[in-house]
């Protein structure tokens, strides 16, 4: 039981064994529960010979909705079913449509909760905390997931699929995270760097599980992929890709790479860039590929004033 701030009102909460009290009750269309509660409130006043000390002179019921214990249950308060109060947790796809075993190192992925008792006030958002950290990069993260609606598996993705809003009255939590590629953990706080094959695991602690079953640990665990192979190509002027050339001729440089894509609040004034060093047996130039568009295709060129022979080309995030 807890007061609601600002009002003289309470907010009782009760958790009711199925299997016990509620064994003999068949659901019906129309039906309802009845629930009545009732506490006897120390009547205090004070003394008369000494005004700075009280004593109880009896007790005074106060009724949570019936004002009498011979009520019918007709007039009791209703009582609201909310199912399981088990915790379930998820990593599901960016939609929150479906849940993930496994996902590309650059996904958005949604970390989700489904609990009905935390959701305390029907009036109110509320928000719970989760952990989610990888076995071999060693990256860890404190998320708040935030009540909100969970998602339909027929509605469509929208271009601000990445924003959180909040609701009252719902058992679903959730937030989004971003996944990069990485061997070290990163600084931002909504990105968890992972390696291929790197399990991520997602960890709430249940305050009430069960009946005897407080601060339960709930997990799930999905496996980090390497991400979108990216690939290079060496172009002539007109675009069309190269395999020989002369000296002295411009070389146009194209990478593309998905994962390499800005997305949501990622996207920045000045475009993504790569670095390339073009080597060959005398000679080493380094070249900065642009993505003008945001697309993962990265461009740029370089005039050669080598005689023939065999060049490697190396890339290199920027």
């Amino acid at each position: 039981m807890r007061t609601i701030p600002g009002t003289s009102e309470y907010v009782l909460e009760a958790r009711i064994p199925k299997k016990a009290i509620l064994q003999e009750y068949s659901p019906q269309p129309g039906g309802m529960i009845g629930f009545n509660y009732i506490l006897s409130n120390p009547y205090v006043v004070e003394r008369e010979d000494n005004p700075q000390k009280t004593v109880i002179k009896g007790f005074e019921p106060l009724f949570w909705s019936a004002a009498s214990r011979d009520a019918a249950p007709m007039f009791w308060g209703k009582l609201g079913l909310i199912g399981t109060i088990n915790g379930q947790t998820a990593i599901m796809d960016r939609n929150m449509t479906k849940k993930l075993t496994s996902f590309n190192a650059g996904d958005f992925i949604a970390l989700t909760v489904i609990d009905p008792d935390r959701n305390t006030d029907i009036n109110s958002s509320q928000t719970i905390t989760v952990h989610v950290s990888g076995n071999l990069t060693n990256d860890s993260k404190e998320i708040t997931l935030y009540e909100i609606l969970q998602p339909k598996g027929d509605q469509p993705a929208s271009a601000s699929d990445t924003v959180i809003q909040p609701v009252n009255d719902s058992p679903f939590f959730a937030d989004r995270i971003k996944t990069q590629f990485g061997t070290a953990p990163s600084e931002d706080p909504m990105i968890l760097s992972v390696q291929g094959k790197e399990l991520v695991t997602l960890e709430y602690v249940d305050p009430y599980y069960g009946p005897n079953q407080t601060n339960v640990k709930v997990t799930y665990t999905a496996t980090a992929k390497i991400g979108t192979d990216g690939y290079l190509q060496i172009l002539s002027r007109s675009g069309k890709e190269i395999k020989q050339f002369p000296a002295g001729l411009r070389l146009f440089f194209m990478v593309q790479d998905e994962d390499l894509i800005r997305l949501g609040s990622e996207v920045q004034p000045e475009p993504a860039k790569i670095l390339i060093t073009v080597t060959s047996k005398t000679d080493s130039e380094q070249v900065t590929l642009v993505d003008e568009k945001n697309t993962g295709t990265f461009v740029g060129s370089l005039e050669l004033l080598i005689m023939p022979q065999v060049i490697r080309v190396m890339v290199y995030c920027k």
